[in-house]
């Protein structure tokens, strides 16, 4: 099972420490940061590109793409786009490195687009993208798949010519 919890932990936190503002999960109750801010929605979390799971010892393992968007928040246009930009540079370059160590890995960064709303009152500027990453889905062994399984055996022919002196 992809570990969700890590994958958005480990993102947000590489994307704060790289741009310097609060990274957010989007459509939640939580109150919302002041801007400049980066939201994220896990639009798509599972995508599986075909193949079968590797038996690794205790675990079945299968890659698995996942497809955030990220939009970058402010009250001025340019302070959005600029967020958007830098977000989508650190996840082309250094992020592929950071996350990479991480077991996630940077597949594509989409093109930026604007995603300006009209509020009550006046704009909210929005800028993003979505970006694909590469997981691994781990499956973990049933106790019926992990019993004992016999290493060697002796063939019929090799018992019988020690018994019968051949």
């Amino acid at each position: 099972m992809i570990d969700q919890l890590h994958v958005n932990k480990t993102v947000v936190d590489g994307l704060e420490r790289a741009l310097g503002c609060p990274v957010v999960k989007q459509n939640t109750a939580g109150k919302r940061p002041e801007y400049p801010f980066l939201a994220f929605t896990v639009t798509t979390p599972a995508l599986h590109p075909g193949g079968t799971y590797g038996d690794y010892g205790g675990e079945y393992r299968r890659e698995v793409r996942q497809v955030w968007s990220l939009t970058a928040h402010s009250g001025r246009d340019n302070e959005a786009l600029a967020l958007a930009l830098a977000a989508s540079d650190w996840l082309e370059q250094g992020g592929r490195l950071w996350l990479g160590d991480r077991d996630i890995v940077v597949q594509k960064a989409g093109g930026i687009a604007n995603r300006d709303t009209v509020l009550t009152v006046g704009f909210e500027y929005r800028y993003g993208f979505d970006v694909t990453f590469v997981l691994e889905n781990v499956i973990e062994k049933t106790p019926d798949e992990l019993s004992e399984v016999i290493e060697t055996a002796r063939v019929a022919e090799e018992q019988e010519a020690k018994n019968y002196g051949k």
